[in-house]
């Protein structure tokens, strides 16, 4: 047995380099900027929202998305755990009992066997096949990794998209039903005045017809509301049963964000997980050049049993029934008609769409993220005009009622007033959504939770 342990240690000594070629990220021009903000690895706590939060907890427990992705991260650690374990040798226990008669000169003669040892076998990792295929394992697990994050990244900016979404419907739905109350109250009125002739019929069916409009609308947002509850429901992985009788629990008001100025950084590609998956892709590639070159070589194996046989159970352990046995085997390819070849110029392919790859994440990155910039400074521009609109045309509405009481005006005027306020108002109400969409849209280009490095 010890000469058995003795070879397991020589084997385990015996490596070579690996045929890989040597790794190098490829170099892209990035814009020179200096970093001078900060962001949460839970940006969404920004919004100071707790229902908000809630949601993100039930989702990121539920959704199909990212439970795919954690299964897919373990079966890449079961991968990693082979690939490692090919780097060691397989010891094996073995036992055998066996008994025969054999006929000799007319008389029946029994005969018996017994053994008892054990059986190492090593494959000698020369040529670096062996641990190119740990690395490339293990790469494919951080890619693995890296892509679980961009799942939970794109999973959160949704949560947050939808539910401002359907928190937006609320606010307009809540304006529409406001200014309907209004406008049915005032309809009783109007209508007495049409029977005594203090307005026009004309003026009157504008009333009905402003009414009717009114309440289209309104019915038209309640649909709108349902279909984005039940979107948010299957988005945050709710149940049939849960998505048809439970509600969706919204904060009374829209947040009100604003984050420091953020420029474009140039160590984004650190941040992003869909570049750091796909430069994990492109390290595997690498090390399976090593793996298909070394096919090129000779295969060699060494196997090793030491242990006891005896004809006799009971000398089974005895010192002079011990044996042991040392052997080795080796393969080489000698023809194999560009079966080999192929393989590397394979593996080289791959490599090379996986540079593109590479490449197109980091082009990508960046263009999302300077757009996203842009959309979250127009998107302040934009909020405030239509709030400095949506005020300015209340006030005009107020003006109009008033004037109207006091018989300066034509009712039909105050229904246009009415209607360009309604308008207005709905309009900054999206447009605080667009803010809100943009500011999310931000933290999801820059690769969701980030913080600055010390300096």
């Amino acid at each position: 047995m010890r000469k058995i342990i003795t070879l397991a240690i020589v084997a385990i000594a015996i490596v070579g380099c690996s045929l890989a070629p040597r790794y190098e990220t490829p170099q892209t021009l990035l814009p020179s900027s200096e970093e001078n903000a900060t962001i949460s690895k839970t940006w969404w706590k920004q919004f100071n929202d707790p229902a908000l939060d809630r949601l993100m907890d039930e989702a990121l427990e539920n959704n199909m998305d990212v439970m795919l992705a954690v299964a897919n991260i373990a079966k890449a650690r079961a991968a990693l755990g082979m690939a490692s374990a090919q780097l060691y040798p397989s010891l094996n226990a073995a036992a055998d009992a066996s008994r025969s008669e054999t006929k000799a000169s007319g008389s029946w003669v029994d005969s018996e066997s017994y053994s008892l040892g054990g059986v190492l076998s090593y494959e000698l990792d020369l040529w670096g096949r062996l641990r190119d295929a740990k690395q490339a394992a293990l790469s494919s697990l951080l890619a693995m990794e890296a892509t679980k994050d961009a799942a939970f990244l794109s999973l959160s900016a949704s949560v947050a998209e939808n539910y401002f979404t359907l928190l937006t419907l609320e606010r307009n739905i809540d304006s529409v039903q406001n200014l309907l109350n209004f406008k049915k109250a005032g309809y009783v009125m109007r209508k007495r005045q049409y029977t005594a002739g203090a307005i026009s019929e004309l003026v009157f069916a504008r009333v009905e017809a402003d009414i009717s409009g009114t309440t289209a609308q309104l019915e038209e947002l309640l649909y709108r509301r349902e279909a984005a509850a039940t979107a948010l429901a299957v988005l945050i992985g709710r149940s049939p049963k849960a998505i048809v009788e439970d509600r969706i629990l919204l904060a009374k008001t829209a947040p009100n964000v604003t984050i420091s100025t953020i420029n474009l950084p140039s160590d984004l590609i650190n941040r992003r997980p869909d570049i750091k998956a796909a430069e994990e892709n492109l390290k595997a590639a690498n090390y399976a050049i090593g793996q298909a070159r070394a096919a090129y070589f000779p295969s060699i194996s060494l196997t090793g049993s030491a242990g006891y046989k005896s004809s006799e159970f009971g000398d089974l352990m005895n010192s002079s029934s011990a044996v042991t046995q040392i052997g080795g085997g080796i393969s080489l390819p000698i023809f194999d008609f560009g079966r080999i070849g192929a393989n590397v110029d394979s593996a080289k392919a791959d490599k090379d769409r996986a540079i593109i790859g590479y490449r197109q994440s980091v082009q990508k990155a960046f263009s999302e993220a300077h757009n996203a910039l842009i959309r979250r400074d127009l998107s302040i521009r934009r909020l405030s005009n239509a709030k400095a609109q949506s005020d300015a045309l209340e006030r005009a509405m107020q003006l109009t009622r008033r004037q109207y009481e006091a018989g300066y005006m034509d009712y039909i005027e105050v229904i246009e007033a009415e209607g360009l306020f309604l308008n207005a108002k709905i309009n900054e109400n999206d447009m605080r959504l667009e803010n809100l969409s943009a500011i999310v849209n931000l933290f999801k280009a820059l690769g969701g939770g980030w913080e600055a490095k010390p300096k």
